[in-house]
């Protein structure tokens, strides 16, 4: 790829500037995401959205990319999406396989695609590397932000609460009645093998994984409880039908479904919004009919959150063997990677 004099200088000094307000009236794509599934822009109309064109050759995109995992951990489950298009060097799967290896290395949650050309040129006078593009719902496009530098991440994040409409921690949309929001720790504060897990809480194998349970209703409203999967293995996938991700999730989820059978159980457990019990149960009942799925699904609310000890964000990926016991806690990364090691995990 040849970069132009101007764009390696913003990437090398690090500079972090607003573009002058050009607005980007119709910003489209539809491109492969790493690991597989689409990322097309009108699945995210519901969502506050960053796009962040980057490369990891440019040492103010590596510097953005922890801050950017952050945020994505924190505001998610609240609607924040970011994107990540990447533009590196060499053939198409070389450049794959450097991002792939630069995701795992840094914990990156959030979905990441190879950029192209046509993206670039959507952003009126392109500026460098990073270049961020926040979107309102509705992908409304806000501004444009060129480079990154030290304390710039105070101002995205100003920005990402104001158009989430928080104040003061709380979430403005309908909660759960009597429940509080969950509040979600950055899994970086604690990374001792000896960490202190809360009662009923899992956090990692071995850690504070007995005592999982929970009660939720499918979705014909009849009560169920985890205890009654005992005797085989179980994979709970915590994930929101109104979540970017849902259909791809669910794709996963029922190749899981089906490739384990009855060697053992597979199941979702749906964060749903609003408060009518029956509406969402017709919500998920909806999406598991609209897309053909047959595995077991159940309405949980945000007391489930809170029983996985440092939560980062949907979906999440939980396997147990038969007497309970937490044995993998994996979010969804590569889609083919991460199925090879569920069904492992579960067999």
């Amino acid at each position: 790829m040849f970069i132009h004099r101007r764009l390696l200088r913003v990437a090398l000094l690090g500079l972090a500037t607003a573009l002058p307000a050009q607005k980007i009236e119709n910003f489209t794509f539809e491109v492969d995401k790493l690991g597989g599934g689409k990322l097309r822009a009108q699945d995210f109309a519901d969502n506050v959205v960053i796009v962040d064109l980057w490369g990891t050759w440019c040492p103010p995109c590596r510097a953005a990319v922890p801050h950017l995992q952050k945020l994505y951990a924190k505001y998610k489950h609240h609607g924040l999406e970011i994107i990540g298009f990447n533009y590196e060097q060499g053939a198409r799967q070389a450049q794959a396989k450097i991002v792939r290896d630069f995701a795992i290395d840094k914990g990156i949650t959030y979905p990441l695609a190879l950029g192209d050309p046509a993206i670039q040129r959507q952003v009126p006078k392109f500026g460098g590397y990073p270049t961020m593009l926040f979107f309102g719902r509705g992908m409304k496009h806000s501004h444009t932000d060129v480079g990154f530098a030290a304390g710039h991440e105070k101002k995205i994040e100003q920005w990402v609460r104001k158009e989430l409409g928080l104040e003061q921690g709380k979430d403005t949309r309908e909660e759960e009645p009597g429940e509080e929001e969950p509040v979600l720790q950055d899994a970086e504060d604690e990374t001792e093998e000896d960490v202190e897990v809360p009662p009923g809480a899992i956090y990692k194998p071995g850690q504070g994984d007995k005592g999982f349970a929970f009660e939720a209703s499918d979705i014909d409203g009849k009560r169920f409880e985890f205890k009654e999967l005992r005797g085989k293995p179980v994979v709970v996938a915590l994930m929101a039908t109104w979540d970017s991700t849902a259909v791809p999730t669910g794709k996963l989820v029922e190749r899981l479904h089906r490739e384990l059978g009855d060697k053992a159980h597979v199941l979702s457990a749906s964060l749903e919004r609003g408060k009518d019990p029956a509406a969402k149960q017709a919500a998920l009942k909806d999406f598991l009919i609209k897309n053909g799925f047959t595995y077991k699904a159940v309405v949980v609310g945000t007391e489930m959150q809170k029983k996985v000890y440092l939560f980062t964000g949907l979906p999440l990926f939980l396997v147990f063997d038969a007497e309970g016991t937490l044995v993998a806690r994996e979010p969804n990364g590569a889609e083919a990677e991460l199925f090879e090691k569920l069904v492992g995990a579960a067999k």
